[in-house]
């Protein structure tokens, strides 16, 4: 079974500088570029943290800079509607899923 996939695992979510988010097994050390933001946890949990914390899909997330010319942020709200993906055996933090419009 592909460690990705383990429903008896113990993960990490893990964050990179573009706000995207992802399931990493604790025993693989976690890749330059990203760093932690959830602790140690059955999958489920993590999961579940990355569904409530990552709602917007697009590179940088909801924390881009607002557009000062428009007043307002240069995208429209994020989206509560989509479940995050979680990594699978071809997916991982170096190549993350691209966004689902």
């Amino acid at each position: 079974m592909n460690p990705f996939d383990d429903p008896d695992g113990t993960f990490l979510v893990v964050v990179n500088d573009q706000n995207q988010h992802a399931l990493w097994p604790t025993f693989v050390p976690v890749p330059d570029g990203w760093h932690e933001a959830h602790p140690a946890a059955p999958r489920d949990v993590c999961l579940n943290h990355i569904e409530r914390t990552w709602t917007d899909f697009a590179p940088g997330g909801p924390t881009r800079p607002a557009d000062p010319a428009a007043g307002r942020a240069d995208r429209p709200p994020p989206s509560t509607s989509r479940a995050a993906p979680a990594l699978t055996s071809t997916t991982s933090p170096a190549h993350p899923r691209p966004p689902t419009t």
